[in-house]
């Protein structure tokens, strides 16, 4: 006796497409977008629409990631053009690492701050 399984149909293309984007942005793009997430929300997904929904996400942050590669090389001609040298990279680099780091201890005192306080609960 051969198993069956019980299968659907994937989510239609323009669902997963408003689907992924509220996920990204958390904006909508119309009423109507806002009903089909509704609905949607309350299925269950296949492997195909996940492969889908991958596929849409990383395809996005790849355009992201290849505009703020344009842009920074944009912003380096132009520092370049306005007379700025190695040792002035080398100098803002030292500063936003300092920067960086000081904010990433902040961030951990504000987490351990938080973490005591829910302790003490």
């Amino acid at each position: 006796m051969a198993n069956k399984y019980n299968t659907q149909e994937p989510v239609k293309a323009k669902d997963l497409r408003d689907a992924v984007n509220y996920a990204i942005t958390q904006q909508l793009a119309d009423e109507n977008s806002a009903k089909r997430i509704k609905r949607i929300a309350k299925q269950t997904v296949t492997v195909a629409d996940v492969i889908a929904i991958v596929g849409q996400m990383t395809g996005q942050y790849g355009q992201v990631i290849m505009q703020l590669q344009d842009r920074t090389q944009i912003q380096e001609f132009v520092l370049l053009e306005m007379g700025a040298t190695e040792e002035t990279f080398m100098k803002a680099k030292e500063k936003y690492e300092a920067a960086l780091q000081k904010h990433r201890e902040e961030i951990e005192a504000a987490r351990k701050q938080l973490e005591e306080a829910q302790d003490n609960k």
